[in-house]
């Protein structure tokens, strides 16, 4: 009995930590590929849909959550994204000079 309930709590302690797991390093980068290598900021289920190999929903959402908390990606009124982190001085000096206007195009 004492194994069936740790198995139990193992299982339930792993579901709950589920969403607090980390966001894989490789979908990070694929999403920045994706977003850079895109003419147009797309909406959620573009960028999805352009990803090389999918992602489950959900470690998509997570990854999306976890870019526009690092400042990495913004999200304008209408859904689309843009990657906004500064990779070099020069574009890092156009989005300050940008400001909030950098979406509205």
């Amino acid at each position: 009995m004492g194994k069936a309930l740790a198995k139990d709590a193992a299982r339930s302690a792993g579901s709950r930590d589920a969403k607090d797991a980390a966001v894989p390093e490789p979908l990070l980068w694929r999403i920045r590929e994706a977003l850079l290598g895109m003419p147009d900021c797309p909406t959620r289920d573009e960028l999805e849909a352009a990803l090389p190999e999918p992602a489950p929903r959900r470690e998509f959402a997570r990854a999306i959550g976890h870019l526009k908390e690092a400042n990495k990606v913004v999200e304008a009124p209408d859904g689309a994204f843009l990657w906004v982190a500064a990779d070099t001085p020069e574009l890092r000096r156009l989005v300050d000079e940008a400001g909030e206007n950098i979406l509205r195009g």
